[in-house]
């Protein structure tokens, strides 16, 4: 069953986690944490990412990958690293993007709890963080994607658990000033930040069209053929392309694809 998780997507970590069946309460949740961070991990390793699991009800680390050193650059042990974790992201990014990630709070309890809060089960949570540019002290600067999901929500629409995925994007990009925020809440209502907008939108960082673009591009259908199947013309296409390309910093077509499977925005 496992190898059916070789993936460099979100759906194989939740996959792996909701395979496991455990009562929702403190005691269970650190046990299923035990019983799956290690396989959790070595996906992970795999597909050169690093993860951690965080509990925000406790405040603390419950597990991370190994591989912190190579995909974050700090040198510090893990035990440092799992205590002061959040103080280290916010001393090490751009003021722009620490404070950026202090605001979410009041945005969360303004429009995601509500949102949350109307379905009574099936709650889900997903966001993307694009470009979040982390510089450990006497290190070199790595430009990050961060796709984060809710592993466990409470009843009132409560983050309890989270997932966070981080992926090296430095070989992606070809503008690494540009920086963006995608969230998508129950799988209906989306959101999104662009570093050069500066506001949060109620809308998605690409269009419907877009996508629907962009996924014929990922079949491998060619101008021409999208232009047939849409009926528009292939100079239409040609400006979403480039339009997706330059507002997401993406280096190419292919590259853009890339960022948009991990941040699930395909």
């Amino acid at each position: 069953m496992l190898e059916n998780y070789y993936s460099k997507h979100l759906e194989p970590y939740l996959a792996i986690w909701k395979d496991a069946e455990f009562a929702n309460n403190d005691d269970d949740l650190d046990l299923k944490y035990e019983q799956l961070s290690k396989v959790i991990g070595e996906y992970a390793k795999l597909n050169n990412q690093f993860i951690n699991i965080f509990n925000l009800k406790k405040q603390k680390v419950l597990f991370m990958s190994e591989n912190y050193v190579e995909i974050l650059g700090y040198n510090y042990s893990q035990e440092q690293y799992k205590k002061w974790s959040i103080f280290y992201w916010l001393r090490d990014l751009p003021f722009t993007q620490s404070y950026f990630i202090l605001q979410i709070s009041n945005f969360y309890k303004k429009t995601v709890s509500p949102l949350l809060n109307t379905y009574d089960a099936n709650k889900s949570l997903t966001w993307y963080m694009h470009n979040f540019q982390l510089k450990p002290p006497g290190g070199k600067r790595r430009h990050l994607g961060l796709t984060c999901t809710a592993l466990e929500i409470d009843k009132t629409g409560k983050l309890e658990i989270i997932l966070i995925i981080n992926n090296n994007i430095e070989s992606q990009i070809k503008d690494k000033d540009i920086w963006w925020f995608d969230i998508v809440v129950n799988k209906t209502n989306t959101f999104s930040y662009n570093s050069e907008n500066k506001k949060m939108v109620p809308r998605s960082m690409l269009s419907d069209r877009e996508k629907e673009i962009l996924k014929l591009i990922e079949r491998g259908e060619t101008t021409k053929s999208i232009s047939d199947l849409l009926a528009i013309s292939p100079l239409t296409i040609e400006k979403h392309r480039k339009n997706m390309i330059d507002s997401t910093g993406a280096k190419d077509i292919s590259m853009l694809l890339q960022i948009c499977k991990f941040g699930n925005l395909l």
